[in-house]
């Protein structure tokens, strides 16, 4: 599963705060909800969830009202780990929220080809 080649790898958020993104992934949960979480803690999760996976958080760059992706995310190997029991025909997402933590903006779109988009929610 390849991205798609118009994917976006830039997208400006007005209102966004570099030092207060926060972030939801799949299985990080605190309770029955899925936990807020920091990039550092979305890596921290992957990496632990889904042995010998490397997640490139580097490649995910926050600037103030400014979401970029440099680079790959997840190899393919990584990604055939991490979508193993799951279902291989819809990429792996991150959601991106903005400060008030309420707010989903993005989402961090991984696909199998290693490559990364972003996809605009509002």
């Amino acid at each position: 599963m390849e991205a798609p080649q118009d994917g976006l790898h830039e997208l400006l958020v007005s209102g966004l705060k570099a030092d207060n993104v926060k972030f939801l992934v799949y299985g990080l949960n605190n309770g029955n909800a899925q936990k807020v979480a920091t990039l550092e803690e979305v890596k921290s999760h992957i990496e632990s969830t889904y042995n010998g996976v490397t997640f490139n958080s580097k490649a995910i760059k926050v600037e103030d009202d400014k979401i970029l992706i440099d680079g790959s995310v997840l190899s393919t190997s990584d990604w055939n780990k991490v979508k193993a029991n799951g279902d291989k025909t819809v990429p792996y997402r991150i959601t991106v929220l903005l400060n008030d933590k309420a707010t989903k903006v993005a989402k961090i779109a991984i696909y199998q080809d290693g490559v990364a988009v972003i996809e605009k929610l509002h």
